[in-house]
Formats: structure tokens, C-alpha cells, sequence
């Protein structure tokens, strides 16, 4: 995790991540979960009928529903006096547990410590929702992405300072995108260090932001400066970026009509034609040239080359096959080959034979 000290300073990078002001008071967020619960509607998904109240179906509806329900801190102060109990309670129950003195008074704490602390979440929780909401977006399903950042949301809880003068939507903002990350990560195939999707989540967010400023896409140099990372791992970054483009996508051919991405691709497995009636027509004249020898000759030359299905054999396996020597095979191999040499099918069998 990241000094603390830098949440005041990264404000604008907050708000490229998720679209998310840390600075938005309790009717910014309200106005935020009303206009998801609006969006919801008008993408016409399973979801608009449970918002509106005609159904009631599964847990991400229910939960919607549930989140609904948890009004917000109605003021700094309110979240400000909740975080100050939650860090009192802490250190109380800290303090007579290592002392070993009054551990009823310890456990009493301790409670007291869970229960403002899952207040705390509670009040808390359509952050998480907006957030998974946008982090949805890069393939890891609603409801998990949720279920991370709810995750996330209570470590930010355990671990808020509230005397260093913050707001706690800052901190938590960056513990729950921490964690739905990490989720992506796991989630992926081939596994990617975590703090390589937030670099590159950093290095496209500064893409984004300078494009809104100067019109135009940063270059290197200009993203090394926005964001401070290496230009070798700028350009790592930046060559790892894929795309990914549908074969059904529409193209069009050199003659303006439209066609499928998929009609452009060359089949490299289908059969070619003209080199399959080629290589019959040679089978044709090998076996032909071969009719002119006689039967042993046939076979050493079918067994020498693999003409007969099996890879090709050596003299002396061959030798051993036909209870002859070595040399005797080879000489037998040369006058089968002088022979073919001299067929009148020759010329046109020559690249398929060595004469020696």
C-alpha cells in the first residue's frame, strides 16, 4: 500500500480511475446512487424490474435493495465522532488485552469496537457499489467485483486515521480499488502482478487526462513527466496494450464492397488444389517407373525411400529383412535407381530422386 500522504495529492487521478470526487459530500453520493439506480433502468437489464419494485429476485437485487436502505453520514462530523469511537474502542481493548488486566472489560471493548466499525461499513457502502460499478466494466462480474470491494471497504475501516484531517471516501477509495484489482488479477488466465494493473491503470488514466487537456495523446516523454514511472516501463506498458477486434467486424474490399474480417482470413488449413492433383499425378508415374523393376529391387527401393508407409530404412535393417549383406543391398539399390534413371518417365520423376 501506498505512504498515505500522497490520497490528498492524487484527487484528479481518484476521479479518472472511477469517476469518483473524494471532495463529493453526502448528496453527491446520494445524487451518484440515484443515477446508477437510473442508468440500471434505462440499459433495460434484469435489474430495472427489482429497482422499480414489480419483482423480487436473487441476491444482487436483494443486496441492491439492502444497500438502498444505508443512509450515509449525515455530516463530517458524524463520520469524524464514528472513527474517533472506532479507534478508541481499539486501543482500549489493545490496552487490557496486552496488560492482562479486566479482559472482560477487554471483550466489551472489542465488541464495542465491531459494532462502530460495521456501522461505519455500513454507511459506507454505496462507495463500494460505484466503484465496482465502473471496475465491472473490465470483465469481472458485478457481483465479485463487489464482493472485493466490500472486502477492501472494511480493511480501509480498520485501518482509517481520522486525525490526519482526510476525508474517509479519499482512503477508502483507494483500498477498494486495491482490491477489486487484485480480484482482476486472480481472475485472469495468465496472472499479472498487481502492482503492474495499477501502473498501467496510472499510465492510461495520465493518457486520458492529458488527451482532455492538449487534443492529442501524450508522447512518451510527456507520460514519463505526468506520471514518474521509467520510460522503459512506459513503453512495456504501452506495447502490451491489446486489442480485440471481432471477425464479424465489417470491412470492405478494394472494390467498396462489405465483407466480414473473417472472409479476409487466409484458411491456411484447407486443401490446395493444384498442389494436391500435382502430387497425384506423381504418385501415378512413381508407381509406374516402379512397375519396371522387379519385385525385390521394388521393394529395397520402397523400403530405402519409405515409399511403403514407413520411414525410410537403413542397408542394414534392410539387409537383415532380405538375409542379405550391406554391400549386396546397396548394389541392388544402385541398379533400381540406373534403371529408373533410364525410364522415359525420369525427366519427369527427377525431383523426387537422387541418382547418385
Amino acid at each position: 500500500m501506498a505512504d498515505i500522504s500522497m490520497y490528498n495529492e492524487d484527487d484528479e487521478f481518484l476521479e479518472d480511475i472511477f469517476g469518483y470526487d473524494d471532495d463529493a459530500d453526502k448528496d453527491e453520493v446520494d445524487s451518484a446512487f440515484k443515477a446508477f439506480r437510473v442508468d440500471a433502468r434505462k440499459e433495460g437489464n434484469e435489474l430495472s424490474p427489482y429497482l422499480s419494485g414489480s419483482v423480487h429476485r436473487g441476491t444482487l437485487y436483494m443486496y441492491v435493495a439492502e444497500v438502498s436502505v444505508h443512509q450515509p453520514f449525515g455530516s463530517y462530523k458524524e463520520e469524524l465522532r464514528c472513527a474517533a469511537l472506532i479507534a478508541a474502542c481499539k486501543k482500549q481493548a489493545q490496552r487490557y488485552r496486552h496488560e492482562h488486566k479486566n479482559m472482560r472489560y477487554a471483550v466489551l471493548m472489542q465488541r464495542q469496537y465491531r459494532m462502530y466499525c460495521h456501522t461505519f461499513t455500513k454507511k459506507n457502502l454505496r462507495l463500494v457499489l460505484y466503484i465496482a460499478r465502473r471496475c465491472a466494466l473490465k470483465g469481472l462480474p458485478w457481483q465479485d467485483a463487489i464482493q472485493a470491494g466490500n472486502i477492501g471497504l472494511m480493511k480501509a475501516v480498520e485501518r482509517f486515521d481520522h486525525k490526519r484531517g482526510y476525508k474517509f471516501s479519499t482512503y477508502a477509495s483507494w483500498w477498494i480499488l486495491q482490491a477489486i484489482t487484485r480480484e482482476i488479477a486472480s481472475d485472469k488466465l495468465v496472472k499479472v502482478p498487481v502492482y503492474i494493473i495499477e501502473r498501467r491503470s496510472r499510465v492510461f488514466a495520465a493518457i486520458k487526462t492529458f488527451r482532455a487537456e492538449h487534443g492529442r495523446r501524450p508522447t512518451v516523454q510527456e507520460l514519463v513527466e505526468k506520471t514518474g514511472i521509467r520510460p522503459s516501463v512506459a513503453f512495456a506498458i504501452l506495447d502490451s496494450q491489446m486489442f480485440h477486434v471481432s471477425l464479424d467486424d465489417v470491412t470492405y474490399s478494394e472494390d467498396g464492397k462489405p465483407q466480414s474480417l473473417i472472409e479476409t482470413v487466409e484458411d491456411e488449413s484447407a486443401c490446395n488444389q493444384e498442389s494436391s492433383l500435382a502430387e497425384r499425378d506423381m504418385k501415378i508415374l512413381l508407381h509406374e517407373a516402379l512397375d519396371t523393376l522387379d519385385s525385390r529391387e521394388r521393394k529395397i527401393i520402397e523400403k530405402r525411400f519409405g515409399m511403403d508407409g514407413d520411414k525410410a530404412q537403413t542397408l542394414d535393417a534392410i539387409g537383415a529383412s532380405f538375409k542379405l549383406t550391406r554391400e549386396r543391398i546397396r548394389q541392388i539399390e544402385r541398379r533400381a535407381l540406373e534403371k529408373l534413371a533410364k525410364s522415359p518417365l525420369a525427366s519427369r520423376l527427377k525431383d523426387f530422386l537422387y541418382i547418385q
